[in-house]
């Protein structure tokens, strides 16, 4: 009867073990999970950045060779006066 009780305890204490370590497991896999969308809207962000970046400097460009000309004939045009 006495190994039988032992039996029963030690069993009772792995079951809380394997719980414990369970808990910890589903945990750190939601923090690796947590982190690692963190990390893609981190780059989700930073590659938005960039795209604007490259977008506003497109129209800068295509806003300076559309003005080049203009003033450059509106000089001509007051020289001519």
């Amino acid at each position: 009867m006495n190994n039988t009780s032992k039996s029963g305890g030690a069993l009772v204490m792995v079951m809380i073990v394997l719980l414990a370590f369970s808990v910890l497991s589903i945990g750190l896999f939601k923090l690796h999970e947590t982190d690692a969308l963190e990390t893609v809207r981190i780059q989700q962000a930073d590659q938005a950045f960039w795209v604007a970046e490259a977008g506003l400097q497109r129209a800068l460009n295509n806003v300076e060779r559309r003005a080049l000309p203009v003033k450059h004939s509106v000089f001509k045009a007051c020289e001519r006066d």
